[in-house]
């Protein structure tokens, strides 16, 4: 089992089932990413791109909310 990080704690909360809310205030951008079909490199690599995260997996977003459809990551190990 991979010890829990920040980049464990963000798959979790990218894996939660949404709650049915439609409108959102104090959010500065919103970043959409399609099926990352488990590959958690891909997908840590795309959050680095748009800004979201550091080399160190740290959330780096502010405000900004993720929207991830399709599949989740699978874990590291």
């Amino acid at each position: 089992m991979v010890p829990p990080d920040s980049s464990t704690l963000l798959l979790l909360s990218v894996c939660s089932p949404a709650l049915a809310q439609d409108t959102w205030t104090g959010v500065d951008r919103l970043v959409a990413i399609g099926d990352i079909h488990g590959d958690f490199e891909w997908f840590t690599a795309v959050l680095r791109s748009a800004g979201l995260l550091d080399e160190d997996g740290n959330w780096t977003g502010g405000k900004t909310h993720l929207v991830q459809v399709g599949d989740c990551a699978r874990s590291r190990s």
